[in-house]
């Protein structure tokens, strides 16, 4: 057996590359410091002010300086350091983790108070104008970059990922948030532009949680933590406030806009939004509840006060708007509507009743004074519309498709 020898170098230069090649030995590496278990401490490197070497407050145990000085054009790529591991053989199955490089931070009944991560990756402009034009029109700089190459030779029977956040915890954190990803800005007064940005074309699906599925329980599960108030029963949440200040745009909680670009002359339609809730079990709940492809719930509380008696605010749990500018024309058997109710698959016959509008007052004496409302009709057609007499009728105006417009007069006992 070799005798293991130790050398003392207070100061080592290579003017050109040390390369150490592998031999028949056990282990052939370079080690700083060593490895105790369970955290325990004694053996790794110290780190000390004294080790704030260029007074920047930086203290390194491994150091390594590199500079771009010349364009050597984008047939190369420049690095401070290379991590290659090679997984090959001939239908070699490799059940051991494999990793071109691992970050690792260990903490042991400590309190962290600042900035903390296994692996950390910075990009600071300093200086002179630093101009991001990357070759990438979608963008090409960041503190991490995750890239996959090889796609060709790729049988992906489980998903590959640009991004994995891998939770190895065997029970729920003591207390706190556990997040996969997370922002976070050191001033408030210079927050992120996006919190999650997806250029055109770089994706096929922007997001997708869980997968489609009519029998098979492989859907993101909601519904299973009682926590109505927080983000426990939703696949999605937003939370969101005008800031405790005066708005100085509309704003919306979520805003989703598809844009027609294209002659449709197909057999398919497009909507910016959709809800869509499927049934395959009986619902009969013990209480009184709803089930819907989509619900708009508006709340109020406490003292205030609803518009300023002359312009015309409405609060309403849902709206509906239609703008058609330019010069549209609409062909016979079209309808350009604010509300569209249809039934595609309705029962021949059932003890219940089926309905396009339905109106509910949950709390007995707290009943809608109307069930429609209109204003601002010129033709007599509308709802019970404005204040002048001239515009108010007692009928309700129905266009059928195929048919034209109706009136459905309304009398009362």
């Amino acid at each position: 057996m070799a005798r293991k020898q130790y050398y003392s170098i207070g100061q080592l230069i290579i003017e050109d590359s040390l390369i150490i090649t592998p031999d028949t030995g056990p282990a052939t590496s370079i080690r700083i410091g060593d490895w105790v278990a369970s955290g325990a401490s004694g053996k790794a490197m110290q780190f000390t002010t004294a080790r704030n070497y260029y007074s920047d407050g930086q203290l390194d145990i491994f150091s390594v300086f590199g500079e771009s000085t010349t364009n050597l054009t984008s047939a190369y790529s420049a690095k401070c350091g290379r991590f290659r591991h090679i997984a090959t053989g001939s239908s070699l199955t490799v059940a051991q983790e494999t990793y071109g490089a691992v970050g690792q931070m260990c903490a042991k009944g400590v309190t962290l108070t600042h900035l903390h991560a296994g692996l950390m990756g910075t990009f600071e402009g300093t200086g002179a104008a630093v101009v991001l034009n990357s070759a990438y029109t979608t963008g090409g700089h960041a503190c991490v970059t995750a890239r996959v190459g090889g796609h060709a030779n790729i049988t992906a029977t489980t998903p590959l990922a640009g991004f994995l956040a891998f939770n190895n915890g065997a029970a729920a954190i003591a207390s706190g948030t556990l997040s996969a990803f997370a922002t976070s800005v050191a001033s408030k007064t210079y927050p992120w532009g996006y919190g999650f940005y997806i250029p055109s074309g770089t994706v096929v699906a922007g997001i997708v949680m869980g997968q489609k599925s009519s029998s098979a329980a492989v859907g993101h599960p909601i519904g299973v933590q009682n926590s109505a108030d927080s983000a426990g029963d939703k696949a999605i949440a937003v939370f969101c406030d005008d800031a405790n200040a005066v708005l100085a745009s509309d704003a919306q909680g979520i805003h989703s806009r598809c844009l027609i670009l294209h002659a449709q002359t197909g057999a398919y339609g497009m909507s910016s939004l959709k809800g869509h809730l499927r049934v395959v079990a009986s619902v009969t709940p013990s209480a009184s509840k709803g089930f819907y492809g989509t619900e708009s719930y508006l709340e109020a509380s406490g003292t205030y006060t609803i518009g300023d008696g002359t312009n015309l605010v409405i609060m309403g749990a849902a709206a509906a708007s239609l703008e058609l500018g330019g010069t549209p024309t609409l062909a016979a058997n079209s309808v350009a509507c604010g509300l569209h109710v249809s039934g595609r698959t309705l029962p021949a016959s059932s003890t219940g009743v089926t309905v396009g509008v339905f109106f509910q007052a949950i709390t007995q004496g707290y009943q809608y004074a109307f069930g429609f409302g209109g204003v601002g009709s010129t033709d007599g057609n509308g709802l019970t519309t404005g204040s002048d007499s001239a515009n108010v009728t007692h009928k309700l105006a129905c266009y059928i498709a195929g048919v034209g417009t109706r009136y459905l007069h309304l009398f009362s006992d």
